[in-house]
């Protein structure tokens, strides 16, 4: 009897951490994003603690406005450094990295032709 139960208490554990799982990936829905969800992303991300429309803390550039992104990732320096890819800087420097989620979106974005 307690063996059961035992089993029965596991199954449940088992059942709503997969529910619990797939919850959390469908929270994630990027669809076709624009320049402003970008944007957002990279100032809740602290991406323009260094990289404002004057660079500080010894950042090459700007990512300020929507020409200045689309020129990192033409010059396939942004998602290297978002994703911490082997060979770029790891950013946001100082902070944690972006969200899988984030990132992704930022990924959207830029295969989606980087839209206004």
């Amino acid at each position: 009897m307690r063996r059961n139960i035992f089993i029965g208490l596991c199954t449940i554990t088992i059942l709503a951490s997969c529910y619990y799982d797939r919850t959390e990936k469908a929270a994630c829905s990027v669809g076709n994003p624009a320049y402003g969800q970008i944007n957002q992303i990279l100032i809740a991300n602290h991406c323009l603690t260094c990289h404002a429309a004057t660079p500080t803390d010894g950042a090459p550039f700007s990512l300020d406005t929507y020409e200045k992104v689309k020129a990192q990732v033409d010059a396939k320096r942004l998602l290297g450094a978002i994703k911490h890819q082997s060979g770029f800087a790891e950013m946001p420097k100082g902070f944690s990295k972006m969200s899988e989620c984030d990132i992704a979106t930022v990924d959207a974005w830029v295969t989606g032709g980087m839209p206004r």
